[in-house]
């Protein structure tokens, strides 16, 4: 599904961003991506990433024409 391969992409770019391995950032507990103490970020860029990480499915982008239009409401 698009949504898992775009839930793949916001992970790589949180691993990127703040230079973390996965396991510091991901919470078992919560189920919940904590990437954000490691990096300040335009606050509308973190709900975009923050719904690519959404832990359901429904409630991630699904599509990479969402996400383009959500990056292009940045400017």
């Amino acid at each position: 599904f698009p949504s898992s391969d775009l839930y793949a992409l916001a992970v790589t770019a949180i691993v990127l961003l703040t230079g973390r391995e996965p396991q510091e950032l991901f919470n078992e507990s919560t189920l919940s991506w904590n990437w954000q103490r490691w990096i300040a970020v335009n606050s509308r860029f973190a709900q975009i990433i923050n719904q690519l990480l959404s832990p359901s499915p429904a409630d991630r982008y699904q599509s990479a024409g969402e996400v383009l239009q959500a990056l292009q409401s940045l400017n």
